[in-house]
């Protein structure tokens, strides 16, 4: 198998794939989102700087448009799988830092 799939339960609906390895996250994202994260880029840059990369914010490693003429623009992001991110005594560590309660 290649990619694994499912969609989000949050509520932007979108859309997300996993590499066969499962160290990526393909995620569909919209307008909005797209633009938050770009205007996010420089202070991520200097935030992974700062902590000498240690920090665990995922890292988004591409945002691309994919064009074709059988459906309308899509944009992706590639980013980590922090799912598989484990702490000193080997357990997996899972964060929701989104920290919004409305409409849960």
């Amino acid at each position: 198998m290649v990619f694994k799939a499912g969609q989000g339960a949050g509520l932007s609906g979108s859309f997300f794939f996993f590499s066969h390895d499962d160290k990526f996250l393909i995620k569909t994202i919209n307008k909005k989102e797209k633009s938050l994260l770009v205007g996010m880029l420089d202070g991520l840059i200097k935030h992974f700087k700062k902590t000498n990369n240690k920090s665990l914010i995922a890292r988004v490693y591409g945002l691309f448009t994919i064009k074709t003429n059988l459906f309308a623009n899509l944009d992706v992001m590639i980013m980590q799988n922090t799912c598989l991110l484990k702490n000193k005594k080997n357990e997996k560590m899972l964060f929701d830092i989104k920290g919004s309660t409305t409409n849960r």
